[in-house]
């Protein structure tokens, strides 16, 4: 792998994946970022991940005024706080060339050369594409969904089913619900447009997510539109990719 990033937009980038990277975990891996350069398709993945949620953001090679250029595809999994420190450093463009099993890292008379690890050993994402629906939603529908229900979710941990919003995708419509036993809160919004795989939306398809995992969705500067996804263990929120690890139960939130 070798490519070359403007530093100004790699730092602003790095910045915004150090939100999901744990500051505590038994699991070095978590506290690494993946960077996967893809010459044939103009584009550089980065991938961090945590025991709530994934995020994934890209850069794309352009005609004019480019973030980065790619001069051969490959990967790296290098500590995401260690590179940024360095990266805020830098005064000019950055350049990435994986040697071996070690990452040279240089700007301007400077070059770092750091030890990461097997990028085989991150894992981002559990579902394939026929495992997954996809439902787009207009952002600001979105955003008003999960404000008028994730304040009813609960707090503690006592009944963890609780602490999530349950949502569903039936008949073309986006519905949460969240209770922590005491009160009860339902929205609904409508999609956009309704696509994926073998699952069908005439039944119910739900997910919960965790209630502080949307607070942080929600925090960020919306596009126009987003699309989450329902998967058999995960859901994700595009363009921006934000993954959240549901809740692996069967039991239902009740309604009374």
């Amino acid at each position: 792998m070798k490519a070359t990033f403007s530093n100004i937009d790699l730092e602003k980038l790095l910045r915004q994946l150090l939100r999901v990277v744990p500051n505590t975990t038994n699991k070095v891996v978590l506290k690494h970022v993946l960077i996967e350069a893809k010459r044939e398709q103009d584009r550089v993945d980065f991938y961090v991940t945590s025991e709530d949620m994934s995020f994934r953001r890209t850069l794309f090679v352009e005609a004019t005024s480019t973030s980065v250029q790619i001069d051969e595809s490959g990967s790296c999994l290098l500590p995401a706080k260690e590179v940024h420190e360095i990266i805020k450093r830098a005064n000019g463009p950055v350049t990435l060339e994986t040697q071996k099993e070690r990452t040279v890292m240089m700007f301007g008379k400077t070059k770092y050369d750091l030890a990461g690890l097997n990028p085989h050993l991150f894992t981002p994402y559990g579902n394939t594409d026929e495992q997954v629906t996809q439902a787009q939603v207009l952002a600001p529908n979105l955003h008003r969904l999960i404000r008028r229900t994730s304040y009813a979710a609960a707090k503690n941990l006592v009944r963890p089913i609780l602490t999530g919003v349950n949502l569903a995708v039936v008949d073309g419509d986006l519905s949460a619900i969240a209770t922590d036993a005491l009160r009860l809160a339902q929205f609904t919004v409508p999609c956009e447009e309704v696509s994926g795989g073998s699952w069908s939306f005439q039944r119910l398809c739900s997910t919960r997510w965790p209630r502080r995992c949307l607070h942080r969705m929600t925090m960020k500067k919306s596009p126009s539109r987003l699309a989450p996804r329902h998967a058999r263990c995960r859901g994700e929120m595009m363009p921006f990719t934000w993954r959240f690890e549901a809740l692996k139960v069967r039991t239902r939130i009740p309604l009374d």
